[in-house]
């Protein structure tokens, strides 16, 4: 754990203490904007099966690395802090490379003025659509997600409660 926010940085399984070979680790890197009080967004999970010792260390190989996710804010680049703390791309780990990765992206996303999802990309590029009525202001009333096949459902909510008062989906069907 930090000595700051007391996050989980580092997780070390030693496996059988009879055996060798069968240690784990996993590490945690975050992205802070204290300014703005966003100190939990993690960045970079790593998951390693060697000792975290080893894999804060110098000289592992493709097989000793398990995964390596990457999670970028705010239309920003990997590791830099967020502004608002909104999840725009999502990566995983595609080849360690002898200590030179490379990731391949898992979703993209973009968002309005007030934070709500508008297009979210799938590892494909599929694009998924939601339309907000009304699109400034409130309160919401209505949402549209169009798929990436075209099909469309629409859901009219309560305004007071938020609650959903009708859903029709792409074949008309309440």
């Amino acid at each position: 754990f930090d000595d700051t926010y007391g996050m989980p940085v580092r997780a070390e399984d030693r496996g059988d203490d009879a055996v060798t070979g069968d240690e784990t680790c996993a590490l945690t890197d975050y992205a802070r904007n204290t300014g703005a009080w966003l100190v939990a967004t993690k960045w970079r999970v790593r998951k390693f099966v060697v000792d975290c010792a080893r894999a804060q260390g110098t000289g592992l190989t493709d097989d000793d690395i398990t995964g390596d996710e990457r999670t970028s804010y705010d239309n920003q680049a990997p590791g830099v802090a967020p502004t608002k703390g909104e999840v725009t791309r999502t990566e995983v780990l595609k080849a360690y490379n002898a200590g030179n990765p490379t990731y391949l992206t898992t979703s993209t996303s973009a968002y309005d003025g007030y934070g709500r999802v508008t297009d979210a990309t799938d590892v494909r590029g599929n694009h998924t659509i939601t339309a907000y009525t009304p699109a400034t202001g409130g309160p919401l009333t209505q949402t549209v997600v169009t798929s990436p096949l075209g099909w469309v459902t629409t859901t009219t909510l309560e305004p007071a409660w938020g609650s959903v008062l009708a859903t029709v989906d792409s074949n008309g069907r309440r």
